[in-house]
């Protein structure tokens, strides 16, 4: 973990936020365990392995606590966390969050994702895409949809906020993004709902899978309008 202290150390000098891919496979945790595994193997076959850089016998419990001396961290993805590495996370909400990358899960496949886990602990979980390598679009508002998809037991106004007021109140810029208000940048996207629907719950009506984006402003700008 020699390296990882050294780049936490850097931010922490130069007041910048750290963001890591973590927990994203259950083989990357194999690997900071014992060296071993897929993740071993899939070096080894890029002659990219090399002994001695890497010092297996590490939790994941110890990469979050480096990670926990940064003043802002994002934990990309976190398939993997678990309920005790969660509880180690409680005490640092204010500056870690999570970054759930639904449609990107999807892809690969993985094991359910353990939103429930965080948002009862508290933790805050933001929305992301991952890379265009795993995902159809880049569309967030897609991903908002997902969320509601594969997680129905949680509010739609709590997936909604994960990409927008929750994610604007961790980086402290909810006095400008994440919400509208008087004097505050006109930056916004306009969802067309169905005509059809007959959901009186706004946010549920928000993430149905008939409603789709119409066009964004960006500081009173359009910037993306759907043509007809």
């Amino acid at each position: 973990l020699n390296i990882l202290e050294e780049l936490v150390e850097l931010a922490v000098n130069r007041d910048l936020p750290l963001a890591m891919h973590i927990a994203e496979t259950e083989e990357e945790i194999t690997f900071l365990a014992t060296g071993g595994g897929a993740f071993r193997d899939v070096l080894e076959q890029l002659s990219a392995y090399r002994g001695g850089v890497f010092t297996p016998g590490h939790a994941l419990a110890d990469v979050l606590e480096v990670l926990s001396r940064a003043r802002k961290v994002l934990l990309i993805h976190g398939n993997y966390i678990g309920p005790s590495e969660v509880c180690s996370l409680k005490p640092f909400r204010d500056r870690m969050a999570v970054v759930y990358c639904p449609r990107s899960h999807d892809f690969f496949g993985h094991a359910p994702y353990p939103l429930e886990l965080f948002l009862e602990a508290s933790i805050p979980v933001l929305l992301g895409t991952d890379s265009r390598a795993s995902h159809p679009d880049l569309s967030i508002f897609g991903d908002l949809q997902t969320v509601r998809r594969k997680h129905p037991q949680v509010a739609a106004e709590t997936i909604v906020r994960m990409a927008t007021s929750e994610t604007a109140r961790f980086f402290g810029w909810d006095r400008e993004l994440g919400s509208i208000g008087v004097g505050r940048p006109a930056t916004f996207t306009v969802i067309e709902l169905s005509s059809r629907s007959q959901v009186e719950n706004p946010y549920e009506a928000l993430l149905s899978p008939e409603a789709q984006v119409r066009a964004v402003w960006i500081e009173g700008n359009i910037v993306f309008e759907k043509k007809n």
